[in-house]
C-alpha cells in the first residue's frame, strides 16, 4: 500500500470508525464483537478501489458494509461458543442505552431502518440506499418498527 493510499485509509477510519462501531454496537449489543465487526469492515475497505465515490456514496457505502458484516457476524456458527465478559463500556449514553435495548429486542428488519433513522439521522430515502430496499418498504418497516416499540414501551 502506498502513502497516498494509507492517509485515505486513515481518513475512513477517522471520519466513519464511530458511526461503524455504532452500528456495530446496536445490531450485536457487545462492544468487543462490534469493535471486531468495525475492523472488518476497514479491513475490507483496504481491498477496494474506492476512489470513484464521492464522500456521500462512499458514507453509504460504508455503512451498506457494516450491515453486512453484521449480519455475517450473526450467521457466523463460531461467535456461538463465545463466552462474553460483563463489564461493556457504553457508547451511548445511559438514556441511549435503556431506549436501545427495547429497539434491540425488535426483529433484525424494524431495528436497522429504526436506528438508522433516529441514531444516525438518515433520511427515508437514505435508508432504502443503504438497505437496497424500496422507499416505501422502509416507511412500512419503520411505522411498523415504531408501532410494536410504543407497545413495548407502554407495557413497561
Amino acid at each position: 500500500m502506498n502513502t497516498v493510499d494509507r492517509s485515505f485509509i486513515t481518513h475512513l477510519v477517522s471520519a466513519y470508525s464511530d458511526t461503524v462501531l455504532r452500528i456495530a454496537y446496536q445490531s450485536v449489543m457487545n462492544i468487543y464483537d462490534a469493535e471486531d465487526i468495525a475492523q472488518e469492515v476497514f479491513l475490507s475497505l483496504m481491498k477496494r478501489d474506492l476512489s470513484s465515490f464521492d464522500e456521500e456514496h462512499l458514507k453509504a457505502y460504508i455503512i451498506r458494509a457494516a450491515v453486512n458484516q453484521c449480519k455475517s457476524f450473526h450467521r457466523s456458527l463460531s461467535r456461538r461458543s463465545v463466552v462474553y465478559l460483563e463489564d461493556i463500556e457504553p457508547v451511548f449514553s445511559e438514556e441511549e442505552r435503556s431506549i436501545l435495548s427495547e429497539v434491540h429486542s425488535l426483529p433484525e428488519k424494524y431495528r436497522t431502518p429504526i436506528y438508522l433513522y433516529y441514531y444516525e439521522g438518515y433520511s427515508v430515502e437514505e435508508i432504502a440506499n443503504i438497505l437496497k430496499k424500496p422507499k416505501g418498504t422502509v416507511m412500512s418497516l419503520l411505522k411498523r418498527g415504531r408501532d410494536k416499540l410504543k407497545i413495548m414501551l407502554e407495557e413497561e
